[in-house]
């Protein structure tokens, strides 16, 4: 039986008998977690085979009742609702987007101004050891130019630092 959108991403039960056995099961084990009561195993299928006769009456009743006509949903609130979702994933890979380029600028930033500002310290020194060891995971020579040069210019101003002291 296929269930259409928005309940059909929920798990649903279908009206037999082993469907509401596995329902009546996963109450009880939530009940079991939570503390509340609940009945052992045996006990629940026991209850359970007890009690659906009537239950089964009750909810063939509520199959066999007339559907609700529901009117379609206006194409204008159909459309709206897209494009809420839209703009929400617009926002989404915008914020995405603008959190990449801040980590950047401030790895930038990092690199070009710590070693001035705090001196020869583990810190610096455990960066610029990862920096180095990054370098062997891309093998882009031009990449790895580039951030040889930044590590040597960021060695030369902890060398500088170290000999103003």
């Amino acid at each position: 039986m296929d269930v259409e959108p928005p309940l059909g991403q929920f798990q649903h039960t279908l009206f037999t008998r082993d469907d509401v056995l596995k329902l009546v099961q996963t109450i009880n084990d939530a009940l079991k977690t939570s503390e509340e009561r609940f009945l052992i195993d045996q006990n629940r299928v026991v209850v359970f085979d007890t009690f659906w006769p009537q239950l089964e009456i009750q909810l063939n009743k509520i199959r066999d009742q007339p559907e609700a006509k529901t009117a379609p949903r206006p194409e204008r609130e159909v459309l709206e609702g897209v494009l809420e979702i839209l703009r929400s994933q617009e926002q989404h890979i915008r914020k995405e987007r603008d959190e990449k380029e801040l980590a950047r600028s401030l790895n930038e930033w990092f690199v070009s101004n710590l070693a001035e500002t705090t001196g020869p310290n583990i810190g610096l020194r455990m960066y610029l050891a990862a920096l180095k060891s990054s370098e062997k995971k891309f093998s882009d020579k031009a990449r790895a130019r580039q951030r040889s040069d930044r590590r040597r210019k960021n060695l030369r101003t902890l060398s500088l630092v170290r000999n103003r002291r």
